[in-house]
């Protein structure tokens, strides 16, 4: 099966580094290629568990066709609808011009309606969405059978018990969550865990989520956090320090390196804790497993003995500040 995912807000490397990551957390270790627009990847089966808590991935689904833009109209002539039957849907094709976008919408429509029994068209509450992109070079058609859970803004820094102007947006902390490819049932290590960010979504995809945070402050703010949420019994956050970890083993990392005044560092540098988080790192991490840090650009980072540097993805916030995602596999 070939499946494709939609980026949301445009970002290609990152769905496409978060799509191998989740399939990666579901147990297939597969490729992902950019297309126009698109993400798609060969895999075994589609992981619901695993696709339904991206983040960055707005819509992901079977890809039906693909092939030259020529051809869209023979495609919807002869498309196999028939899994459609008896369901709510709708039809959104993109990359065409807005007369153009009419016709096609229309055409795939009336496929379905007269080859899928029962079916019936439904713009606000659809149960599957016809996908029809056209690119320059290239054309597909997908079914959409998956799309993310955008409500972040009950989860968002103001909307919490305890507030810091340092906090991670949900949004963004799911994804650092699902870089690390972490799956239910397993540890979750956030060294940096402040307000809980990223231990709340850690926690709602099933994980353990364990936060460590030097500043006393940060560490009631994110128990009450997490407790407002109703995470408390899923996750714990205790006073320590990243540069010597009161752990033995976790199955997945992932944290903000603390910078500049907004945060407390307790007297160490940025890089020095970055550092810090990567030697730590390479003791309790298992192997095979994934740790993912954000940093400012520009900081100091030197890949460690034990370690592969994945990807790195940067993140502008203003124009004296760059933030950038690392993530290493431990080898």
């Amino acid at each position: 099966m070939i499946i494709y995912a939609v980026p949301s807000g445009g970002r290609l490397d990152i769905a496409e580094a978060e799509l191998k990551a989740l399939l990666e957390a579901s147990g297939q270790a597969v490729d992902a290629a950019i297309h126009h627009g698109l993400v798609t990847s060969e895999v075994k089966e589609l992981p619901g568990w695993a696709i339904g808590r991206a983040a960055y991935l707005s819509d992901v689904g079977e890809l039906l066709w693909e092939g030259p833009p020529s051809e869209v109209e023979k495609v919807a002539a002869d498309l196999d609808v028939s899994r459609m039957a008896g369901r709510r849907f709708k039809v959104d094709a993109e990359g065409f011009d807005g007369p153009k976008k009419l016709v096609v919408d229309d055409m795939f429509g009336e496929r379905v309606l007269t080859r899928a029994k029962n079916s019936s068209v439904s713009l606000k509450e659809p149960e599957v969405v016809l996908r029809v992109f056209r690119g320059a070079e290239e054309a597909f058609v997908g079914l959409t059978v998956l799309r993310r859970d955008g409500k972040w803004v009950a989860r968002r820094p103001r909307a919490r018990a305890f507030f810091h102007p340092s906090a991670l947006f949900p949004k963004l902390a799911r994804l650092m969550v699902n870089l690390t490819a972490v799956r239910p049932g397993e540890t979750f290590l956030d060294p940096f865990s402040g307000t809980g960010s990223t231990l709340i979504e850690a926690s709602l995809v099933g994980a353990f989520s364990l936060g460590i945070d030097v500043d006393k402050k940060m560490v009631f703010g994110g128990r009450r956090n997490l407790r407002g949420f109703g995470l408390d019994a899923e996750s714990q956050v205790l006073h320590a320090d990243v540069r010597e970890l009161p752990l033995r083993e976790v199955d997945a990392i992932a944290g903000d390196v603390p910078y500049g005044r907004a945060s407390s560092t307790m007297g160490a540098g940025s890089d020095e804790l970055l550092s810090a988080a990567l030697e730590q790192g390479e003791r309790c991490l298992k192997r095979g497993r994934r740790i993912v840090l954000m940093h400012r650009k520009g900081a100091t980072l030197v890949e460690p003995k034990g370690f592969q540097l994945l990807g790195e993805y940067e993140f502008y916030v203003h124009r004296s500040l760059t933030r950038v995602i690392s993530v290493f596999r431990k080898w």
